[in-house]
């Protein structure tokens, strides 16, 4: 697969990485103190929480990506599908903000918020099964560097967009643009095959002759067994192992959220000075850009250099890098020497993202239960 297509494949990836990273670092931390000030860390934590939990239709989303028959294949339709619900669900969020003094306004945010998760949380289980469906398992390195590098150019992006337009409330119909954008490109990449049913026995066509419903094999029981992953079981036991790295990863870096309020708190500008009104926001974003570059740069390289040295040696070099800037963020206050930090953070925390996805698909249990 040439990269060019990898590319395409891989251009949700870009918006994506374009709508997480801006809206945890600067859109969410701004708007908590938009609806609650003097409570904008609970706020947050709150908003942190919501992502959290809408994370639990992965399974779902996945055991029903897996399932579906439809022309344009089993992944394309679900992403097509997560679009119709996230674009309304940032209009409400923007004309929610915007009426901010209104009573209803934080909880309609709230609703519009969980809608966007769960509906980009459904697009993103379904982009994930497009590589182990369509690449070779020779590029599969390669293939997730790439993932790494479009979601770290979206970040970038996202948070020039930021620098350039402070004006949160444009954020929105930036990321609106992004849905237009990025999902076109990436099913006219992903060009997979039918799955409709030639079988008239497992039919499941309606009159049209191009159904998109799920497999009659459909069962409850099933999907319930999608949310356990058995430690011991021969076929499982390496995704299990990978399950727990990924849970203390996300669960170590979530911390990243509240950089804005630490750097409100202790960043020192080289006068002596602290920052003031927008400039944490502002320090955030351009910290947010040279370390999404850091990580633009040294994922797709780690991609490729993982397929020859092994992930879990560039793996274990990640964390501890990550873990290492952590330590520095507790004793380094200067901006200059933050910046530093930052760009050694990118590259890290991208070589992790491109080489820990790169695992998770050598040690996926079944490629047909890819998603």
């Amino acid at each position: 697969v040439s990269t060019m297509r990898l590319i395409g494949i891989n251009a949700f990836m870009f918006g994506y990485g374009a709508w997480i990273s801006s809206f945890a670092m600067v859109t969410l931390p701004s708007e908590s103190t938009r609806f609650f000030p003097g409570a904008e860390s609970v706020a947050l934590g709150s908003f942190l929480f919501i992502a959290g939990a809408s994370q639990l239709s992965g399974p779902w989303a996945g055991y029903a990506s897996d399932r579906t028959r439809h022309k344009l294949g089993r992944r394309r339709p679900m992403i097509i599908k997560g679009a119709y619900v996230v674009t309304p669900a940032l209009v409400m969020m923007f004309v929610a903000r915007t009426y901010n003094e209104k009573a209803y306004a934080a909880y309609a945010y709230y609703v519009g918020f969980t809608a966007s998760m769960l509906a980009l949380n459904v697009m993103y289980t379904a982009a994930t099964g497009i590589v182990p469906d369509l690449i070779p398992e020779s590029q599969t390195g390669e293939a997730n560097g790439v993932l790494a590098a479009m979601s770290a150019a979206g970040a970038c992006t996202g948070f020039v967009y930021t620098m350039v337009y402070p004006n949160l409330g444009s954020l929105y119909w930036f990321y609106i643009g992004l849905v237009f954008v990025t999902v076109p490109i990436t099913c006219f990449a992903a060009n997979e095959p039918s799955t409709l049913k030639v079988d008239v026995e497992d039919d499941v066509e309606g009159a049209d002759g191009e159904s998109s419903a799920l497999d009659s094999k459909f069962s409850w029981r099933e999907l319930a067994s999608m949310y356990y992953i058995s430690p011991t079981e021969e076929t499982q036991k390496s995704f299990f192992w990978l399950f727990v790295c990924r849970t203390f990863y996300y669960t170590g870096i979530s911390a990243q959220v509240f950089l804005q309020y630490l750097l409100r708190d202790t960043a020192v500008k080289s006068d002596g000075s602290k920052l003031v009104a927008h400039e944490p926001a502002q320090a955030v974003a351009f910290l947010s850009v040279i370390g999404q570059l850091g990580g633009m740069l040294c994922a797709y390289p780690a991609g490729i250099l993982s397929d020859y040295v092994g992930r879990r040696t560039m793996i274990t070099i990640s964390c501890a890098g990550i873990i290492s800037v952590y330590f520095l963020f507790i004793y380094v206050h200067n901006m200059s020497s933050i910046t530093y930090v930052g760009v050694y953070y990118g590259a890290m925390n991208g070589m992790f993202l491109s080489v820990d996805y790169a695992l998770a698909i050598d040690c996926l249990p079944s490629r047909e239960q890819s998603a």
